[in-house]
């Protein structure tokens, strides 16, 4: 009866965490530019459109699992969408799972509610975005992992999927290795002798890691020279920002991490880890998978709330077992079991309006850049035509035309790259990722204002300028195969 009722409350929280994700999604912002980038990828493979805006160290698999929805809804942000908002139930259910593994029914519950309630999750379970269907598969690693190690007997030959999973996790994200590597020390940490006692199972996982990773590195050597290279792109490209990231992530920790609860939660867990790290496995093992993604993307790699997912996700579950443990040596009341319902539907409502707050403002932010895309396609019909832009893969989407940046690439004269009847030019307003204003002012020589356009807000946005038609047109073979040299 018990085992009921939980399963009745973790869908009844699921459902929760769903309506204000699904609304957002219902919202229909405008792509983002790393959404478009795996979108048109999609698209590339399905229609031979233009790649515009991929690159190496873009991973395949979420553009991969784009296939299906782009085949029965082409054209749409939604069905895209759908993908993050199935990974984000997941992890909901994940973080439940692995609670309640180590701290019992309540623990579960603890920890599904704080995952549910996490505006941060919810925003970007509403994406086409790697981060979240990366931490679902993580999470599931360090669950199974956790049971492996730590449970009676000795590691079954179950353990090999860890290293299908692995790889998953690792076409889905390749940034997914800095938290593999903590997962993998974690384990090290907390059951040495057991891994080498049931070395075969383990040695199979590492196997089939390394046997799916081929591909990967046959393809780096190809286009870099060195199997790693892919990863070092990757790297690249994910590094640079100002200060100490993790300055900017402790600033973030109380809210835009995991959400206030989720971050109340995790703050316990670390406590807990703190305090038992010297008598509790688990302890040590979350600890550990926690500390070396944190003290990596912290140091090395440019701030971004999501990147700290699966490590934020971690500390949720560990908090959850603590919180349930203490919760546990009290004797049960009214009040306190109000309390924690009224704590559980405040944290769920606020959530929820946290992320319909955040969509409104993405949408007066982005919607210019797909009315910008729509509006050149309606012209050019998507065929014939180029566009100069900041926002590559978001205009590339929207328009169907090949689009190229501003900035990047080995080619200097960007306007040589347009061929086409019609080649356009977009000037954001802000200069984000453009050339300074002088430099911009003689790629315009000649050019026409075709239209302008404003934010949500009604701030300016963008100037649209179309070119002198040239007076020869190079193939579209040529340019594609000319955009996909300069990328």
């Amino acid at each position: 009866m018990k085992d009921r009722r939980d399963v009745v409350l973790l869908v009844a929280v699921v459902f929760a965490f769903l309506a204000p994700t699904l609304v957002a999604i219902g919202s229909r912002i405008a792509f983002g530019y790393d959404e478009a980038v795996y979108a048109q990828l999609t698209r590339h493979w399905l229609t031979g459109a233009p790649a515009s805006g991929w690159d190496l160290h873009r991973p395949p698999g979420l553009s991969v699992l784009g296939i299906l929805p782009q085949v029965f809804a082409p054209g749409t942000e939604w069905a895209q969408r759908v993908i993050g908002a199935a990974a984000g139930a997941g992890l909901v259910v994940a973080g439940w799972w692995a609670a309640r593994m180590v701290g019992g029914r309540q623990a579960g519950i603890i920890a599904a509610v704080s995952l549910a309630a996490a505006a941060p999750l919810q925003v970007e379970s509403a994406s086409f975005l790697t981060d979240v269907p990366s931490t679902l598969v993580l999470v599931v690693i360090a669950g199974l992992g956790w049971r492996q190690l730590l449970g009676p007997g000795p590691i079954r030959r179950s353990f090999a999927w860890l290293g299908v999973l692995a790889v998953l996790a690792f076409y889905l994200r390749y940034g997914a290795v800095v938290e593999l590597a903590g997962l993998a020390a974690a384990s090290m940490v907390v059951a040495p002798r057991k891994l080498v006692a049931g070395w075969r199972p383990v040695a199979t996982a590492l196997i089939a890691f390394v046997a799916a990773l081929v591909p990967h590195a046959v393809i780096a050597i190809a286009e870099t020279g060195m199997p790693w290279g892919i990863l070092a792109s990757a790297g690249r490209a994910a590094g640079g920002g100002d200060g100490l990231p993790l300055l900017s992530y402790a600033a973030w920790f109380p809210w835009r991490l995991i959400g206030p609860l989720g971050a109340a939660v995790a703050a316990i867990g670390i406590v807990a880890i703190i305090r038992h790290a010297g008598s509790q496995a688990f302890a040590r093992f979350i600890g550990v998978a926690a500390v070396v993604p944190i003290a990596v993307l912290g140091t090395l790699v440019h701030a971004e709330p999501r990147y700290l997912l699966v490590p934020m996700t971690l500390l949720v579950v560990a908090g959850s077992v603590e919180l349930s443990a203490l919760l546990s040596r009290r004797t049960p009341g009214r009040a306190l079991n109000a309390a924690l319902i009224g704590v559980a539907v405040a944290g769920l409502v606020l959530g929820a309006a946290v992320t319909a707050v955040e969509h409104r403002s993405r949408a007066e932010a982005f919607d210019w850049k797909r009315e910008v895309g729509l509006d050149i396609g309606a012209l050019a019909g998507g065929t014939d035509c180029s566009i100069l832009t900041a926002d590559v893969p978001i205009m590339s989407w929207y328009s169907g035309c090949p689009a190229v940046a501003f900035l990047g690439g080995r080619e200097t004269d960007r306007i040589g790259l347009l061929t086409g009847s019609r080649r356009f030019v977009v000037v954001r307003a802000d200069g984000h990722l453009q050339p300074p204003d002088p430099e911009v002012d003689r790629l315009l020589a000649g050019a026409e204002v075709w239209a302008t356009y404003t934010d949500g807000r009604g701030r300016p946005a963008a100037v649209v300028y179309l070119l002198p038609e040239p007076s020869s047109v190079v193939p579209a073979g040529q340019l594609v195969e000319g955009v996909a040299q300069d990328l």
